[in-house]
């Protein structure tokens, strides 16, 4: 997403999972940008939205496609919410967006009471998936981060937005996951989490978690 920050062509890119869905609605409400909420699909609770606009495709827009259409935006602030690999992908998971059904009787979606945990699906998601590296990184072929950009951290995401974002008010809109409990079997699996941080994802904690 393309928005205004103090007067300064800015970027926030969403990397899924982390929370920033609230901040691009945010950013919409109080007119930082000319980026626009487009409902699609089912929706399944708050903050379901897709997002376009002149140069946004898609709210989970990777930098390097930003800088494909506007090569300029390279010196423009880039802001991200960065997560621990682990986390973020059993979350992803886990999310309900993964989980809907159609009744094919009244055509309507709903939403399974219970998800059954596939190892072999969680490792083609791993593969599958963008670290949040590639996501920001301003190369298509190899990860190379922003030299302005500003990371905050999910595990503390309250305390980072009021540094950067004192004025937002983000504690209204809350996704709470049905499948909460089955996220956090799969967590203590010690097995699970080396294989993500042994894959491609370790980028993520040598860029953003090595101090």
């Amino acid at each position: 997403m393309i928005f205004n920050y103090y007067g300064k062509r800015s970027l926030f890119i969403h990397i899924p999972k982390t929370g920033g869905n609230s901040i691009q609605y945010e950013l919409i409400k109080r007119d930082f940008t000319s980026d626009k909420i487009v409902c699609t699909g089912h929706q399944d609770g708050f903050d379901r939205f897709e997002i376009r606009g002149d140069l946004t495709k898609q709210k989970h827009q990777k930098f390097f496609e930003y800088l494909e259409k506007d090569p300029s935006l390279r010196s423009s602030q880039v802001f991200s919410v960065i997560r621990k690999p682990f986390e973020r992908l059993v979350s992803l998971y886990f999310s309900p967006n993964r989980h809907f059904k159609r009744n094919f009787i009244n055509r309507k979606f709903y939403l399974k009471n219970n998800v059954s945990f596939s190892e072999e699906k969680f490792f083609e998601l791993v593969n599958q998936t963008s670290s949040s590296s590639e996501m920001l990184s301003q190369n298509k072929k190899f990860v190379e981060l922003p030299k302005n950009l500003i990371t905050m951290r999910f595990e503390k995401l309250n305390e980072e937005l009021l540094k950067y974002f004192p004025d937002f008010d983000f504690s209204s809109r809350k996704n709470i996951s049905k499948y909460m409990e089955d996220s956090k079997k799969v967590l203590k699996s010690k097995f699970l989490r080396n294989f993500v941080e042994s894959s491609f994802h370790k980028s993520d904690l040598e860029n953003f978690y090595h101090y």
